[in-house]
């Protein structure tokens, strides 16, 4: 993380796991819109907020393609070096979660635990894991397909998906029909395919030189257009649980370009360079931990006091949110001194 121009995505993957973390809070902060009536103008916000923080997975995956869509590497590489690796963590972050719910005397067998691990996930949280497994396993046939590509493909790519995604909300909550599953390209708008085709394109087909002030303001008018479009369709249809990134691309998209300017416009201090590339640089361990410390103690200390003595509920669970990625990423921090551990997260 010595490269400046690299410096983007360590800020990008800090974000992204915090979203992350806020995802997991429930009706402390994901949720908290729920608890207000529909002509409450805190509903609105806390709503708005929630769909926003849907970025995080799509980012990490442009994340994934800006970075190893234009590598080269043997078969024998990437399967001993990024999907053994992967493979590792999962078992054994999966264990440690088994562990501990044996400790707080939650009964699971060992044959559960292992069907578990086949065949659904341990922890919740953890399917992530086995998606960017997947993705890995597809990286030669990606990487050969984005090098076809001219840049008219990408835009052809990007319009597509942004099309089908309007016909979807057209038809999200209304009589009219869906567009036929077998006419929609669906594998091309995967999570695991689409965005790091995306973050492969902004990293790598467009100069930095053309990213502008303009244009950025231009994608936040869009962003927020259509986060308040599926703040609406959430109010009027009532579903808190399928609408919420129905534009995830172009939220994505907008964060991604955001940092992007962002470091190409500004030139941080040493310091603050070691502030992000280390929150970055632990922002995997941190999503593997955070769930350990979501409840408890602890919570109550920070999250619960704050709430008591009359703090916002929302800021109190950002602020806890900071707080909890902090945390683990001083764990993290120290963990990864160990050379053996520093190869995993």
């Amino acid at each position: 993380m010595k490269k400046k121009k690299l410096l983007y995505i360590e800020f990008l993957r800090a974000a992204a796991i915090f979203f992350v973390i806020f995802n997991h809070t429930a009706t402390e902060g994901f949720l908290l819109f729920t608890k207000y009536p529909t002509d409450n103008i805190q509903y609105w916000l806390y709503l708005a907020i929630s769909i926003f923080c849907k970025f995080a997975v799509p980012v990490y995956f442009m994340i994934s393609g800006a970075l190893l869509l234009g590598k080269d590497e043997p078969l024998k590489v990437l399967w001993g070096k990024r999907i053994l690796r992967m493979v590792i963590v999962l078992v054994v972050v999966s264990l440690v979660y088994y562990l501990a719910e044996l400790c707080m005397g939650r009964q699971m067998s060992f044959d559960v635990f292992l069907r578990r691990l086949y065949g659904t996930t341990v922890k919740t949280h953890l399917w992530f894991l086995y998606l960017y497994i997947a993705f890995l396993m597809a990286l030669p046939f990606l990487r050969a397909m984005v090098r076809k590509l001219e840049t008219k493909h990408f835009y052809y790519l990007i319009v597509l998906a942004l099309v089908f995604t309007v016909l979807h909300f057209v038809a999200a909550g209304t009589s009219v029909p869906e567009v036929y599953s077998r006419l929609r390209p669906g594998w091309l708008f995967t999570i695991a395919v689409l965005y790091p085709c995306v973050g492969y394109f902004l990293e790598h087909r467009i100069d930095e030189r053309f990213y502008s002030v303009k244009q950025l303001l231009v994608l936040w008018a869009l962003n927020i257009s259509t986060i308040v479009m599926t703040c609406a369709l959430m109010a009027r249809t009532g579903d808190k649980d399928n609408y919420y990134d129905i534009f995830g691309l172009i939220n994505s998209v907008c964060v991604f370009y955001s940092a992007k300017l962002l470091f190409a416009k500004w030139h941080p201090g040493k310091c603050a360079k070691w502030i992000i590339a280390t929150l970055g640089s632990c922002a995997f361990g941190v999503y593997l931990t955070h769930v350990l410390l979501l409840t408890g103690q602890l919570k109550h200390m920070v999250l619960g006091n704050m709430v008591a003595i009359g703090v916002n509920k929302m800021v109190a669970c950002l602020v806890w949110c900071a707080v909890l990625y902090l945390l683990c990423a001083a764990a993290i921090w120290l963990i990864k001194k160990i050379p053996l551990m520093r190869k995993f997260i």
